[in-house]
Parts: structure tokens; sequence; C-alpha cells
């Protein structure tokens, strides 16, 4: 509650999600939860209606922003390069012609970048529509955003591939077409400045299940307003008749007191612990040439591309930066090569363990221009905690020609076994407070919540 100075007071609400650390804090999604949640409100709750109207739909004579509606999906995509190594990625940020430039004469380019963006996924009663499960253009180019889909996983409602959401892929269209202006002075969009800069972190897509929350913040049935979670009970009625985490949040429910989410329902559906989701979910292997189908008994149906799911928030192949010569002994490498960022961890159970082992992703460039000329490096990893070897292909092939070739290979030192000793009682210690029952209502005591995606390969 908000007490006002002339006396009145104002009841809020907040939510607040228990999510993985954020190992490359300056690198963000193509698209946020932000993105996600202005989409929705958009779309659903007329939070902009020179861009949307119910009954009208896209306002394709509404005028964009460059530099607030299209010039940070292009940062974004230049920043993958830090976290991710997706070479293909690299013309749509390396200012081949002016992306500011709305005349006419510039139409043809902005026209061929647009063209090489996937049209989002839209759900009919006539089927799914959209370029989700399409990998290649006709001139054999990987097309945008080269990330997992929503569903690359199994084989029901397939998505292969990431798609910009509606609303960011329209205003990319208006751009295309040339109805926008260059305004760095740009007004902002009607919705809270703190609650934009609290999701602009997060992942909004793809969600599968995710990394912060999941595919339930697609869905207008929880939501109040535009960025506002509804409240399904109250505090007293959750200490008197407990929660329900087998209701299905995301159901239409016509009566207002009836929607919306109880504590929980916004990360029930994600992995448990975080870091199995972490470790198992960087990269998937996806299927591009039958758009029904993903896997055939588990495994992905080749042939495959190599695909990330979101690297910004679990980063796989980032620069090394140590610069002193005992930072490099016990790293093993120099600075400025290109490794694996999770190398080292090689289990489930390690990653529970030596999670906090780990570097952060930091831009180097610490001056005025650090946005213009951005250079990221690998920081802050406890090299101490593991052994660096160089493995002769010998070792595999048993041919003592190959010997003389070696792979890097990292595993953690023996004597992290007294750590993890250490950390095995605090685990316990942990889970004895943090996972103590929960009063559940007695009509839900069967019920399981329902389930997200199924683990990736």
């Amino acid at each position: 509650m908000v007490e006002l100075t002339d006396g009145t007071s104002i009841n809020l609400s907040s939510w607040v999600a228990c999510c993985s650390p954020n190992f490359a804090p300056e690198i963000v999604n193509i698209s946020t939860l932000d993105d996600t949640m202005f989409d929705v409100g958009v779309r659903y709750f007329n939070l902009v209606p020179d861009i949307y109207r119910d009954k009208t739909g896209w306002n394709t004579d509404f005028i964009a922003n460059y530099q607030r509606d299209i010039l940070p999906i292009i940062q974004r995509i230049s920043r993958y390069q830090w976290v991710s190594n997706v070479q293909s990625m690299s013309s749509f940020c390396s200012y081949i012609f002016d992306f500011s430039d709305p005349s006419p004469e510039n139409a043809v380019n902005r026209q061929q970048y647009f063209s090489y963006f996937r049209k989002p996924t839209i759900y009919t009663s006539n089927g799914i529509k959209g370029e989700s499960n399409t990998l290649f253009s006709e001139d054999h180019v990987p097309i945008m955003p080269l990330n997992s889909g929503s569903n690359s996983v199994n084989n029901v409602n397939v998505e292969k591939f990431l798609t910009l959401n509606e609303t960011q892929y329209f205003l990319l269209s208006q751009w295309a077409a040339g109805k926008f202006i260059n305004n760095p002075h740009y007004k902002p969009y009607p919705h809270c400045l703190d609650t934009k800069a609290a999701m602009g972190n997060c992942v909004g897509l793809p969600l599968s299940p995710g990394i912060e929350v999941t595919w339930s913040v697609l869905n207008p049935a929880i939501y109040a307003s535009p960025y506002h979670i509804a409240q399904f009970g109250s505090e007293e009625d959750y200490q008197m008749s407990g929660l329900s985490p087998s209701r299905d949040e995301t159901e239409d429910r016509k009566k207002e007191k009836d929607r919306g989410c109880e504590p929980g329902d916004l990360t029930k559906r994600m992995a448990i612990p975080w870091q199995a989701d972490f470790f198992n979910c960087t990269v998937q292997y996806v299927n591009f040439t039958d758009p029904s189908r993903n896997k055939d008994e588990g495994m992905p149906v080749p042939p495959t591309y190599y695909a990330y799911w979101w690297p910004p928030q679990a980063p796989w192949d980032v620069l090394t930066g140590d610069l002193t010569a005992e930072e490099q002994k016990l790293a093993g490498t120099p600075a400025g090569i290109q490794v694996n960022y999770l190398r080292g961890i090689n289990s489930y159970i390690q990653m529970v363990r030596e999670w906090s082992s780990l570097g952060f992703v930091r831009n180097q460039n610490s001056t005025p221009t650090s946005d213009q000329f951005p250079y990221f490096t690998e920081t802050e990893r406890l090299h101490d905690k593991f052994e660096f070897y160089e493995m002769p292909i010998s070792c595999a092939s048993h041919n003592p020609d190959d010997a003389e070739t070696t792979i890097p290979i990292w595993y953690l030192k023996p004597e992290q076994k007294v750590s993890q000793k250490y950390t095995e009682s605090l685990r316990i210690r942990v889970e004895e407070e943090m996972f103590k029952e929960i009063t559940i209502a007695e009509s839900q005591r069967q019920g399981t919540p329902r389930s997200g995606r199924k683990a990736r390969f």
C-alpha cells in the first residue's frame, strides 16, 4: 500500500521471480520479456491504439521511430557474437547500408533486410501460420532470428526456429516500407519505465520453458492490465486454504475474480533446480526438413541445424580475457581465444555445486565509446577450481600417429571433493529451509502442475 501526502492510499501489488544469475548482464536477447509484455499489451489491452486496435488490427499508417523501435533489435543482434558463434548473423548488424535512412532510394535495401526475418507464428482455427519452421530463405541464407524456436523439442505445436513477436515484426515492416523517422528525442510508449527496466534483461522469446519465466506470460488471461499480472486469491486465502498448483492460470475465465496467478505460477513449469536447464539447454540440434516433427524416439530427426537457445542468459562461446601470466597459467589459455563457457563443468551435479565458479561476460571498454566499440570477455572465472589438460587424439583412436594433435579438456580438480562435502551439507541445509512443505488446498492434493516443455537434447 502506498500512502500519499494528502492522506489517501493506493493498494498496489508486485511480483518477484527467483531466477538464475545473469552471467552476461550487458547483453540481452533479441526479444526480451519487456518486448513480450509490450506485445501482449498492444494486441490485447489497447496499450498503443495508434499501432493496433482490436477491431481494425494493425495500423499500416503508423510511423515508427528508428531509435526506439528498430535500433534496439539491431544492437541486440550485434552483441550475440560475444556469447555465441553465429557468423551468419553478422550481416544483420554490420551497417552494410544506412539503416536509419527512410528515403525511397534506400527502400530496396530495407526490404531485402526485412525479407530475411521469419513471419511470426499465429495460431488460427485453420492451423498454424508463419515461418517458424523455415530455416533458409530462397537464396539459401539462414533467416532471422537464428535461435531455436519455442518448441524444437517435441512433435506437438512445432515451432523449430525463433521469430520476432508480432509487434516487433510489425514495427520492422513499417521501417522496411519507409514509414519511420529517425529521432533520438522520441516519446516513450505509455508504460512504466521502472517495469521496462526490470523486464528488459529477462528472456521474452523463445520460451521452452524459458529462463526466468515461461510461456504463460504470452497469454493475456494472466494479466489485469498491461505489464500487470493479475492476482488470483489473496494472502488470507493462501493461509487458510493453501495454493492450487495444478490450476491452469492461463484458462480464459469470464469472472475477473477467477483470473490471474497465485504465488509460484509464473515459475512452476521451470527446471528445478535452475542449474539443470542451464546445463542442458544452451544449444539445440533442430531438424529443418520436416515441419511436423522434431524428434523420433527422443532424438532429433536428421538432418539438423545447430541453433542456440538464449545465449545472453546462457553463454556458450566466449572470449578469454586473462591478461597476466599467472592467470593464463591457471586458465590454460591465452587471452582472446574463443572457448566454451561451461568448460570444466561436465555433469548436472557439478553444475549444481560449482555454478559460482563460472565467470561473467563483461565489456572491457569502459570509455564513452563502449557502446560503439565493445570488447566483451570472460572475467572472474575461478580458474584455480579447474584442471586443464591437452589430450592427444591417440587416447581416443589408440593410433600412435594421432599423438601429435591434441584437444583441450577441463575438469574440476580432485581436491574439490573437500568443497563438495561442504557444499553438500550447505545444499541439504538450504533445501531444508527452502523446500518446507507449502500448504496446498485439499482439492489440489492429487494434482500436478501442467508440464512445460520437455528436456532438450
